[in-house]
C-alpha cells in the first residue's frame, strides 16, 4: 500500500547507550507534528496541540528515589504509579487521577492545616457582631501542628478552603473581665446566617476572664469561607485576648479526608 502524499513513513532503532546531549533532545516538528508515541503500545504519549505539550504515560516506575526540586503539571493520568520515595520542594498540579498508587514508605497527603491566633488584643464593641481578625501563626515548636494553607495572608478573618473534603474547626475566644451581659461565639461558614458550633453565656457573677470555644467537623468545598465571628453586650467595649496561655482566642482548621 502507497502512503498518502506528503506522508513520511521511517522506522528506526535507538540505542540508549549512544545517546547523549547536553541540550534538549527533540524528537517529531514540535509546530506541525501533533502527535508522538514513544515506546512498545505507546508507553509515552506528547500532545503537541496543547501548549505546552502534555505528556501521557500508562506507566511510571522507579526503582529507586525519584527526586526533583520542582514539578509543575496540568491534569494527571496514571495507570499504575509505583516509586521508592519521590522528592520534591515544590508541587503544583491540577487534577490526579489514579487506579492503582503505590509508596514503599506510604503516600502522605497535605493535611491542609492552619492554625492562628490574637497576638494583639482587638475590641469588641457593645452588641456588635465582630469578625475576628488573626494576625499570628501559631509555630509548630509548640506542638500546635503544622500551618499548610495556600494564599494565607496575615492578619485576616476569612479563610478560604484549599481543597473540597472533611474538616475539625476548633476555636476559642476570650473576653476581659465584665459582669454584665452574655458572650457568645461562633463560626460562619461561606457567609450564610447559619451559626456553627456557637458557645452563648452570661457574664460571670464574679469579675473574672470570660472564655467561650468548641470545634466540630463540617464538610467544606473549596473555596468555602471560614470565620470565628464575636458578640458580647455588657455596655461597653470588652477586649478579645491575645498572647498568653490562658487569656487567649484562637482559630484551627484542620483537613481530615476527603
Amino acid at each position: 500500500m502507497k502512503p498518502p502524499a506528503g506522508a513520511v513513513f521511517a522506522r528506526s532503532h535507538m540505542d540508549p547507550s549512544a545517546v547523549s546531549t547536553a541540550g534538549p533532545l527533540l524528537i517529531g516538528d514540535q509546530a506541525l507534528t501533533p502527535r508522538v508515541s514513544i515506546g512498545r503500545g505507546g508507553a509515552i504519549v506528547v500532545d503537541n496541540t496543547t501548549s505546552p505539550a502534555a505528556v501521557a504515560m500508562t506507566q511510571l516506575a522507579s526503582a529507586g528515589a525519584l527526586a526533583a526540586p520542582s514539578i509543575t503539571t496540568g491534569a494527571v493520568a496514571c495507570a499504575a504509579c509505583t516509586t521508592g520515595a519521590l522528592t520534591t520542594t515544590s508541587l503544583s498540579t491540577g487534577p490526579i487521577t489514579c487506579s492503582a498508587l503505590t509508596s514503599a514508605t506510604g503516600v502522605t497527603s497535605s493535611q491542609c492545616s492552619v492554625r492562628v491566633q490574637l497576638n494583639s488584643g482587638q475590641s469588641a464593641f457593645n452588641n456588635v457582631d465582630t469578625v475576628v481578625v488573626f494576625d499570628t501563626l501559631q509555630s509548630t515548636a509548640t506542638g500546635d501542628g503544622p500551618v499548610n494553607w495556600p494564599g494565607l495572608v496575615l492578619p485576616t478573618g476569612v479563610f478560604t478552603a484549599p481543597r473540597a473534603g472533611l474538616y475539625l474547626i476548633t476555636t476559642r475566644a476570650s473576653y476581659t473581665t465584665s459582669t454584665v451581659g452574655i458572650r457568645d461565639t461562633w463560626v460562619i461558614i461561606r457567609g450564610s446566617s447559619r451559626r456553627w458550633g456557637e458557645d452563648c453565656a452570661n457574664a460571670p457573677a464574679a469579675a473574672t476572664v470570660m472564655t467561650h470555644g468548641g470545634s466540630f467537623v463540617h464538610r467544606l468545598g473549596a473555596g468555602s469561607t471560614v470565620s470565628l465571628h464575636a458578640l458580647q453586650n455588657s455596655g461597653g467595649t470588652l477586649v478579645l485576648g491575645g498572647g498568653g496561655s490562658v487569656f487567649i482566642t484562637y482559630l484551627h482548621i484542620d483537613y481530615l479526608s476527603e
